[in-house]
């Protein structure tokens, strides 16, 4: 239980601080705006998966990590709409874009994760595999 509410909060906080950044008055210089929109939009995604799968299991892992992206696609364009009305800072398609491939790159990766561990589990409960093999001259 304790993991779990970390994680929650976690998250919780991860997310206060997009919203608090994407109001901030501050410039960024380019590259660094892009590497801090990939690698906010990446840990944001991590932690809700994270979060997802502490309190429901990994049963419905894969339709909520399709979930993720989109709303997280959705949430990004809103943060990124948003700078508009901020003094110092523009709505800039070119973060969106990253924001989108820090969301993707975490849900595709935590789709193979995932998958890879169902295959495991699968391969693990399987019989072992005899073969028996007679010689022609016995």
């Amino acid at each position: 239980m304790r993991k779990k509410v970390l994680l929650l909060a976690m998250f919780v906080g991860l997310l206060l601080s997009a919203i608090a950044l994407t109001l901030a008055p501050i410039h960024v210089p380019s590259p660094l705006d892009k590497i801090c929109h990939f690698a906010g939009f990446s840990a944001l995604t991590a932690f809700a998966i994270l979060t997802f799968d502490s309190f429901f299991g990994e049963n419905s892992i894969n339709p909520f990590i399709l979930l993720t992206f989109v709303f997280g696609g959705f949430f990004a364009a809103i943060f990124e709409f948003a700078q508009n009305f901020v003094p110092k800072r523009s709505c800039d398609v070119n973060d969106l874009i990253v924001n989108l491939l820090g969301i993707a790159f975490i849900c595709v990766a935590s789709f193979l994760f995932y998958s890879g561990k169902k295959v495991v589990k699968s391969l693990q409960n399987r019989p072992p595999v005899t073969v028996d093999i007679k010689l022609a001259h016995e």
